[in-house]
């Protein structure tokens, strides 16, 4: 068996044998140190939060439930302008922009209110994203939490935590700390 378990590093995906499973990754560090505190006092005393290279946006986990949300990143600069400057995981450059192509032809509660935006440009690199976004006053208005929620820039998955055992049996676990306690 590896040192730490490349299943919690790299995260998996997928359905076998009946059974479907999702594993999101998490960091090295943060395994290893949990992997000590399993050889030490035989469970993991510190709870795992998954990790995404890169991500610049917030990852959170309810370790009573087990749902992991992720948020993207939106700056207000004016009432009127915003800039969006992280997306969540799943989404991708075309995903996104018909997200905002449907904003611009999506009216406000009433039929009277202008569309919740009005235009936006993209900045985005190789490395990071950037849209500026021209917005009525009203859409402002709502409130960073409301406008992530707007923008799909809130994602949230559960874990289904099903992996093989070093006997060769699957085993279903209710977190990630059971699997590396096993």
């Amino acid at each position: 068996l590896p040192k730490l378990p490349l299943l919690l590093l790299n995260g998996s995906r997928g359905v076998g044998n009946g059974y479907s499973s999702l594993i999101l990754s998490y960091e090295v560090g943060d395994v290893k140190k949990a992997v000590q505190e399993v050889l030490k006092h035989g469970i993991v005393k510190n709870k795992l939060t998954p990790f995404v290279k890169g991500y610049e946006g917030s990852i959170s986990k309810n370790h009573d439930t087990q749902q992991i949300t992720f948020e993207g990143n939106i700056d207000i600069i004016n009432s009127t302008t915003l800039v969006i400057n992280e997306l969540t995981p799943s989404l991708d450059l075309p995903k996104f922009k018909d997200i905002l192509n449907g904003l611009m032809e999506k009216q406000g509660k009433n039929e009277d209110q202008p569309p919740l935006i009005k235009d936006y440009e993209n900045e985005s690199t190789e490395h990071e994203w950037k849209f500026i976004v021209d917005c009525p006053r009203s859409t402002i208005a709502l409130g960073k939490d409301k406008l992530l929620d707007i923008f799909g820039l809130i994602e949230r998955e559960t874990e289904n935590i099903v992996a093989w055992k070093p006997n060769g049996k699957l085993g279903v676990y209710s977190t990630i700390e059971s699997l590396l306690e096993d």
